[in-house]
């Protein structure tokens, strides 16, 4: 109870330390530490007050803001596969609050939620990776200038998830094929696992025959702006 009411304090004063050089960064050391702790209210609280001090910095400059988001990045993704389901939920939400935000630069960071995962057994972070593809995919967008998810890339790590023994990891990756898809089309055609099982390749056939299925060849869509989240 005590480093939560230490956290929350900091992020109550964070408008007056915005004004102390290399405050922002002891900020968010101290943050980065609680969203470590293995106590959940901890790491909720650190990341309550990450998203508030980082909302503060951006309306007065945001400078550093986008190290800082690009450094607490590994420790959310870590979280969505953890067991407790309001932790899972919380690292995801503040992925996704940043992903609108354009100073955390994530637009450029998109690798980070593409890293394969060494163990396949572990279904949780799968799954959790998938559903957060699953909304950054439609704004970040697809890019080959590194300005967004990269489409080789991307299918390559959507593609793994086709064979997961898990249904949902399963049923996840087709609906983050479907996000691919409304962005550019038959393209992301040829990057389809060529062991693709039947079952797998129907599920995605019924998902897209509302747009004429695989087969057909409507001209890509173009990505659309990132959602932007102003700062209060």
């Amino acid at each position: 109870q005590l480093r939560e009411g230490a956290l929350t304090y900091l992020a109550a004063q964070a408008g007056e330390l915005a004004s102390k050089p290399g405050s922002f960064r002891t900020l968010i050391n101290v943050l980065k530490r609680g969203m470590k702790d293995k106590v959940a209210n901890v790491f909720l609280t650190s990341l309550t007050a990450f998203q508030s001090i980082v909302d503060t910095y951006v309306a007065t400059g945001g400078r550093e803001v986008h190290g800082a988001c690009e450094s607490v990045i590994p420790l959310l993704v870590e979280k969505l596969g953890d067991a407790n389901a309001r932790l899972r939920e919380a690292a995801k939400d503040a992925l996704v609050a940043l992903a609108g935000l354009k100073e955390s630069g994530l637009k450029s960071a998109t690798a980070a939620f593409l890293k394969p995962v060494k163990n396949q057994n572990a279904w949780r972070l799968i799954l959790g990776l998938l559903q957060l593809l699953q909304e950054l995919v439609p704004s970040l967008g697809i890019s080959k200038s590194g300005d967004g998810f990269d489409l080789g890339e991307l299918m390559e790590f959507v593609g793994k998830a086709y064979s997961n023994s898990n249904a949902d990891v399963r049923a996840a990756a087709v609906r983050v094929t479907r996000e691919v898809y409304d962005l550019v089309g038959v393209a992301m055609k040829k990057y389809l696992p060529k062991d693709i099982s039947p079952k797998i390749k129907e599920q995605i056939e019924t998902l897209l025959e509302a747009d004429g299925g695989l087969a057909a060849a409507p001209p890509p869509m173009a990505a659309p702006p990132p959602q932007q989240r102003s700062a209060p």
